[in-house]
């Protein structure tokens, strides 16, 4: 078993929600109800039954109680926001699942992933800020709270070596797929909404690389991303390559300031969810 110090830098606004009132009915009344007909269809209506599954109702009501509003970032019990280390296992399994062609239900890809675990990374309530989600023609698709660009974090990664997934891939492979839609940004004129950050990492795997995001030479490249980290992207939005024009981004706001001048709103558009990492 290997432990590796994973270091974080928020390069563009992640947003990761948490439990909310919707997910739970979503995920559980419907299960409820269909468990409590399956009942009812093989002994028939009965009074315990019935009162059973009321208890079942309420406790689920009680829960949503402590439920958020699908806007708020994830939280602890004291109200500190964190990055689950699911949500980090989740971003780096897609970029692994391209590249190794594996589905969500195959036995191989939950059989390698169980050998793989992240923990959760804590964070402070002053990392996050507001930010409206903006999608085509600039409609604003609404106000969510979001990790500021510049905030860093620190996470564990535990790998026990196998035979189904190289430690070489498990680095490279997330990395070669956001460099990918990287490349699609850039070749379609969007480069301005990405960090600066992501095009100098971008340029400097181009200048070795060239144009290639397969997993040939993958020693080489596992090289390169110990050498300059890797890129991922993290959390909601990241998907639909939505932009977010933030309310209050600290460095433009000082900027403006030293100029004198007053600004009553700051817009920054940038792709949501770019994160480099560090491996220690």
């Amino acid at each position: 078993m290997e432990v590796f110090l994973l270091r974080g830098i928020i390069l563009s606004p992640v947003h990761i929600t948490g439990l909310t009132k919707q997910n739970i009915q979503r995920k559980y009344q419907k299960r409820i109800l269909n468990v409590k007909r399956e009942f009812e269809r093989i002994v028939g209506k009965r009074k315990d039954i019935g009162e059973y599954f009321k208890k079942i109702e309420e406790k689920l009501n009680d829960l949503m109680r402590f439920a958020g509003d699908w806007r708020e970032f994830i939280k602890d019990g004291n109200g500190n926001p964190y990055i689950p280390g699911s949500s980090l296992k989740g971003s780096f399994a897609s970029g692994i699942e391209h590249y190794k062609n594996w589905k969500l239900e195959d036995e191989i890809r939950k059989s390698a992933f169980q050998n793989i675990g992240f923990r959760d990374a804590y964070l402070r309530k002053e990392d996050l800020t507001k930010a409206d989600i903006v999608i085509s023609r600039n409609r604003i698709l609404d106000n969510v709270e979001v990790l500021k660009p510049g905030t860093k974090f620190e996470t564990e990664m535990i790998y026990k070596e196998n035979n189904l997934l190289k430690i070489e891939e498990v680095f490279v492979y997330p990395t070669l797929k956001t460099l990918k839609i990287v490349d699609l940004i850039i070749k379609k004129g969007k480069e301005n909404l990405l960090p600066g950050e992501v095009t100098g990492y971008y340029n400097k795997y181009i200048s070795k690389f060239g144009n290639d995001f397969n997993k040939e030479k993958l020693e080489e490249k596992y090289k390169f991303v110990r050498n300059e980290g890797l890129i991922i992207r993290l959390g909601k939005y990241t998907g639909k390559l939505c932009k977010v024009t933030l309310q209050s981004f600290e460095s433009v706001y000082k900027e403006s300031l030293e100029r004198g001048k007053y600004i009553g709103r700051v817009a920054l558009n940038l792709l949501m969810g770019f994160v480099k990492i560090e491996i220690k």
